[in-house]
């Protein structure tokens, strides 16, 4: 009886465990310059958070991908040599919808 009820109790946990889900989400966009509206190569794109800590450089047209990353108030830096740095107010991420951003860099 004993074995029977320590059996039920570790399954109800398994099964929490199994369907608990970390929402995340992907953040997309393109780095231009600000004035000639030229795509960046190689721009750094960053989630400026303590709790999360993710990098992507920019592909030839500008563009990012960054995954998986934490549903929340997030705050994303751009940088790139040359330019000032871009850091966004606190952005919330959801689940519902994919980010997409244009960063302008002066």
């Amino acid at each position: 009886m004993k074995f029977k009820s320590h059996l039920t109790v570790f399954l109800l946990l398994l099964t929490t465990q199994l369907f608990s889900q970390n929402l995340t989400q992907t953040i997309r966009g393109i780095v231009i310059d600000k004035h000639s509206r030229r795509p960046l190569e190689a721009a750094t794109i960053s989630i400026a958070d303590d709790s999360v800590q993710q990098h992507v450089i920019s592909k030839t047209d500008g563009s990012f991908v960054l995954s998986n990353i934490p549903v929340g108030r997030r705050r994303i830096m751009c940088s790139f040599i040359g330019y000032d740095d871009y850091i966004t107010d606190n952005i919330i991420l959801n689940s519902t919808r994919e980010l997409e951003l244009v960063i302008e860099m002066e």
